[in-house]
């Protein structure tokens, strides 16, 4: 079986991403996982208007208050209850392998295709962090802030820290359009 796509790290096969792309989102606010597990999580983005931050993240019990709950790994706890993210929607996956509890793996922006590589010929993995106000970096930051994206895939294929992934993308492609156009 040829392997058509690689994210982060991992291989899939057309009948994989086929079943991957296929299986729909459910609404967090109208149903919750039922199970702890890892699942791909859809959540819009406070800090890039417009577009859609998907993960994947531990679904674990955690306190809160008297009781035990099940809830995301990014969710918040105000000492009263836990606040997930407005519009986060998730569904159950097999395609990430491990992941560790306090992980969150980003898989991407949604309808955010990246060019491959010039120089390794592969496609790019996307990474992203949350910024802080004062120029640190939150630990465990929320997906719908993260702030700060970046493209890696080889030590040549790094891109610097930009604020949206789209202007990322976008001035990729003309570079490599451009550096194209003169060979």
């Amino acid at each position: 079986m040829r392997a058509l796509w690689t994210i982060r790290g991992l291989r899939f096969s057309e009948s994989d991403m086929s079943e991957i792309k296929h299986t729909p989102w459910t609404d967090y606010a109208t149903e919750q996982p039922a199970t702890e597990g890892v699942y791909e999580w859809r959540v819009p983005s406070i800090a890039v208007p417009g577009a859609i931050v998907i993960l994947a993240a531990h679904m674990r019990q955690r306190g809160a208050g008297y009781r035990d709950v099940i809830s995301p790994v990014f969710d918040y706890w105000d000492g009263y209850r836990v606040h997930v993210p407005n519009g986060l929607q998730w569904r159950p996956t097999d395609a990430h392998g491990e992941i560790k509890k306090h992980e969150q793996r980003l898989i991407g922006v949604e309808g955010l295709e990246h060019c491959d590589c010039i120089y390794c010929g592969e496609k790019p993995s996307l990474h992203a962090v949350q910024g802080g106000r004062d120029g640190g970096v939150m630990v465990g930051g929320s997906p719908e802030r993260l702030n700060s994206w970046w493209l890696q895939c080889c030590p040549w294929g790094k891109t610097p820290h930009l604020s949206d992934p789209r202007e990322i993308e976008r001035i990729r492609r003309a570079a490599i359009s451009k550096a194209r156009g003169q060979s």
